[in-house]
């Protein structure tokens, strides 16, 4: 018996409660990528309280919205077809490779000349909009698919 892809499980989820997850999650993505601008400039600023305190709120807010993020995709997952199975696994590893880097940066905030910080950061940065492309195309596919 073949067991019904992501798509059509989507297609069977309230397709009104669908389309609000995924509009929150965009709308998160939105947030993080002004909270790095914020961090960055805090790190710019040599404002250290400021750098931490942003530092803090980013870092939460990314641990809240990978959380969000895991609670949407991974119950969807349970059969579906292997290329989708294999992107939603990909994106569950890149949260926790994200995750990982975010706490050395932590570490790091203190120690590291604000020149540097701010090249580790754009970095982070850069990884985490590539993830974010991945997670809207993949939402977008799923999305598009279910209106069919």
């Amino acid at each position: 018996m073949t067991r019904p892809g992501l798509r059509l499980q989507v297609a069977r989820e309230p397709r009104r409660r669908t389309q609000q997850i995924s509009a929150q999650i965009v709308a998160q993505h939105h947030t993080l990528d002004q909270m790095v601008a914020v961090l960055g400039h805090a790190i710019s600023s040599r404002l250290k309280p400021d750098a931490r305190n942003a530092f803090g709120r980013f870092r939460s807010a990314l641990s809240a919205h990978f959380a969000l993020e895991q609670q949407f995709f991974l119950p969807l997952m349970h059969g579906a077809v292997d290329r989708e199975r294999r992107e939603v696994e990909r994106l569950v590893v890149a949260h926790e490779r994200l995750t990982e880097e975010l706490a050395q940066m932590s570490a790091q905030l203190e120690l590291l000349a604000p020149e540097d910080f701010s090249r580790r950061l754009k970095g982070f940065a850069t990884a985490l909009a590539t993830h974010v492309n991945r997670e809207e195309a993949l939402l977008s596919s799923v999305l598009d698919a279910g209106a069919t």
